[in-house]
């Protein structure tokens, strides 16, 4: 069985939605977490998905499956709701409250937190990797960021993993004596003296991969919205109303 059946195509049903916190006996529940444990996914948490007989899956790295009560129908992908106006992403939604929670467990302390001097009118998590291109781009444009209001908070994600050079060059940075300067030493494509200390390193790198990014620098706005890539200053602004 592919553990990536996150990826199939979209199935549409021709069910009126209907608003899933409706009752769902116990008994449904745990046999669809193991109808699902079986196929060889590890089952995070199973509710009632807003469609009537269905039950929302959520499995390791934030993906969701919708399986029907008797076990015998399982759509993987992302479910939306038809409104009348408007398409609403039910499984994105579910991500950004996810992502919000994971978020919110990290200490701000364990984040190397670039401020605006003025007023903060909004912070975003960046995941960050030292010999990223983009990833340095964007630490040109911290001035441009600031000027905005715009507080960047980074967290360590060094793509080649846990005991890459990038990830001892940034377990480096975090145990500075100035770890702001330091990162941006690296991120110029200077070094800096090797260092240890208890640090998150490797905690944000699981992190990254928990909340889903494919890339850096990865961005996870206030409501938990997941941005890829490299984001400007203004078009940043404007994602997060300010």
């Amino acid at each position: 069985m592919n553990h990536r059946l996150y990826t199939a195509a979209l199935a549409l049903l021709g069910l009126a939605p209907i608003y899933a916190d409706e009752p769902s006996s116990a008994q449904a529940i745990e046999a669809v977490e193991n109808c699902v444990q079986t196929l060889g996914f590890s089952v995070q948490t199973v509710r009632p998905a807003p469609i009537s007989g269905m039950q929302e899956v959520e499995i390791d790295g934030g993906e969701y499956l919708y399986v029907t009560e008797d076990c015998r129908y399982l759509l993987a992908g992302n479910l939306y709701e038809l409104r009348d106006d408007d398409i609403v992403g039910i499984t994105e939604r579910r991500r950004n409250g996810r992502r919000q929670a994971l978020l919110a467990a990290v200490p701000v302390s364990e984040m190397l937190v670039y401020s605006p001097e003025s007023d903060t009118r909004a912070a975003v998590a960046v995941f960050t990797d030292t010999d990223c291109g983009y990833c340095r781009r964007l630490h040109t444009s911290m001035v441009e960021y600031h000027a905005l209001g715009i507080e960047v908070r980074y967290l360590a994600y060094p793509r080649a993993g846990v005991g890459s050079p990038t990830y001892e060059s940034m377990v480096s940075a975090w145990c500075a004596s100035d770890p702001l300067e330091a990162l941006t030493t690296l991120k110029r494509g200077e070094e800096i003296p090797a260092k240890s200390c208890v640090n998150p390193v490797a905690e944000h790198y699981e992190l990254g991969q928990q909340v889903g990014l494919t890339g850096t620098p990865a961005l996870v706005l206030p409501d938990g919205k997941l941005v890829n890539g490299l984001v400007g200053p203004s078009q940043l602004a404007q994602m997060l109303g300010i």
